[in-house]
């Protein structure tokens, strides 16, 4: 029986020794067919990266490993600042998400409101399929004002005044514009 990795024997290589594979090509020995095979699954060649990304890896040194105590000393000064920046920059953006939150959420009360009520006084119907209605409008009240808000700059510097009063009001009132728009659009499609 003959496999992929041999061909047919020959009355010439019955009678020669057979090539030491250690020093030699292994694919040699093999079929010119599945040598064709083997070419033509070869994994592609990656494409060469752009010139900008070269130039930043070569540009780019990796850092020294320090050989005494004080250069250890001093990157494990620069380590824990870094630590302290990025940990700042987390509780900051954080703090301006809560906030954010907070203020979508005073924007969206009577969505809220309405959602509560059909909860407790709803037909039984409403409740029976969880105030979907209601539950639909009140997350997308959240949404929107919540990406509003974010676009705007609300509480970027972590802290509530009167300008952040400004955008949260100003956040509504595109909220009311745009609730009205939809309600005439949904009217327009009554009428045709």
């Amino acid at each position: 029986m003959f496999g992929f990795w041999s061909s047919k024997p020959t009355a010439e290589s019955a009678s020669t020794p057979t090539p030491n594979t250690t020093t030699e090509d292994p694919l040699a020995s093999l079929d010119p067919s599945l040598k064709a095979l083997i070419d033509e699954a070869q994994p592609a060649p990656l494409p060469n990266l752009p010139p900008k990304f070269k130039a930043k890896a070569q540009s780019t040194p990796a850092p020294p490993i320090p050989t005494n105590e004080s250069e250890l000393e001093d990157l494990h000064a620069q380590i824990e600042t870094e630590k302290a920046a990025s940990l700042a920059s987390l509780q900051s953006r954080e703090t301006q998400n809560k906030a954010i939150h907070e203020a979508a959420w005073a924007n969206c009360a009577v969505e809220e409101f309405a959602f509560i009520n059909c909860n407790r006084f709803g037909t039984l119907w409403e409740r029976s399929t969880g105030c979907h209605e209601y539950s639909k409008k009140f997350d997308a009240c959240m949404r929107l004002q919540k990406k509003t808000l974010k676009a705007m700059g609300y509480a970027t510097a972590g802290q509530i005044g009167v300008r952040e009063g400004k955008i949260k009001g100003h956040a509504d009132d595109l909220y009311m514009e745009y609730l009205r728009d939809e309600d005439q659009h949904k009217k327009q499609q009554n009428q045709a």
